[in-house]
C-alpha cells in the first residue's frame, strides 16, 4: 500500500489477506516518480492483529446482570454509638445505653436525637438503621416529610428521602401522652448516586 507522507504524525490503518509467500511484515521507502531517490520518515507503534469469524468466543449473557446502589461516602459521625452520645444532640429523654440510641418513654413533646451536617439540600439519601421499639412511634425527619415507624417496623429500616435541611434527626412521637420506648442502632446515612450494574 502506497501512503502519502506528511510531516505531521499521522495513524494509519490498513486491511491486508496475507499470501502464501511469505510470514513478514515489511516497510520500504519508494518514490516512485523519481527512481532511485528515497524519502525519510518514521515509523511507531506498529500492531498488526487477526481478523477472524470464529463464532466460539466467550459471550456475555445480557439476561443475567442484577443492580446495586451506588453510594457515596458514610455522612454521619458514630452512627453505631460506640463512641456513647459524641457528635449528637439529645433532648430529655434520649441517651445512649449499651451503644444504642435509647428512648425512655418519658417525653410529652416531640424531642429528638439529632445530628448536624450531614446531609446537602437537594440531594438525595439512602438511610439505614436497626430499630427496637417496646412502644410508642419514632419519627425520622431527613427532609420536609417526616416518616414514622412503630413496633411493626421492628429491624433493618431502610429509607431513600432527598435533603431539604443539613440535619438528620430521630423524633420520639407522643401517642395518648405516651412516649417512645425502644432503640435505635447502625444509623447510616450515605449520598444515593442512582443504580451500578452487577454482572453475575
Amino acid at each position: 500500500s502506497n501512503l502519502v507522507l506528511t510531516n505531521d504524525w499521522v495513524e494509519y490503518t490498513y486491511y491486508f489477506l496475507a499470501d502464501s509467500g511469505s510470514n513478514d511484515i515489511s516497510f520500504g521507502n519508494v518514490n516512485w516518480q523519481n527512481a532511485g531517490v528515497g524519502q525519510y520518515f518514521y515509523i511507531d507503534d506498529v500492531s498488526v492483529i487477526e481478523i477472524t469469524d470464529d463464532t466460539n468466543l466467550p459471550r456475555i449473557n445480557y439476561e443475567n446482570f442484577s443492580y446495586q446502589d451506588a453510594l457515596g461516602s458514610e455522612e454521619v459521625v458514630n452512627g453505631d454509638f460506640s463512641n456513647g452520645s459524641a457528635n449528637w444532640n439529645l433532648s430529655t429523654g434520649w441517651s445512649v445505653v449499651d451503644s444504642k440510641l435509647y428512648s425512655d418513654n418519658t417525653q410529652t413533646s416531640f424531642n429528638s436525637a439529632r445530628q448536624l451536617n450531614v446531609t446537602e439540600i437537594g440531594k438525595t439519601y439512602k438511610l439505614k438503621f436497626n430499630l427496637n421499639l417496646v412502644s410508642g412511634i419514632v419519627q425520622v425527619k431527613g427532609t420536609g416529610v417526616y416518616r414514622n415507624y412503630n413496633v411493626a417496623d421492628n429491624g433493618e429500616i431502610t429509607l431513600y428521602f432527598t435533603a431539604d435541611s443539613t440535619q438528620f434527626r430521630f423524633t420520639n412521637f407522643p401517642n395518648n401522652n405516651n412516649g417512645t420506648l425502644g432503640t435505635i442502632d447502625n444509623v447510616s446515612v450515605k449520598e444515593y448516586l442512582g443504580q451500578s450494574v452487577v454482572p453475575n
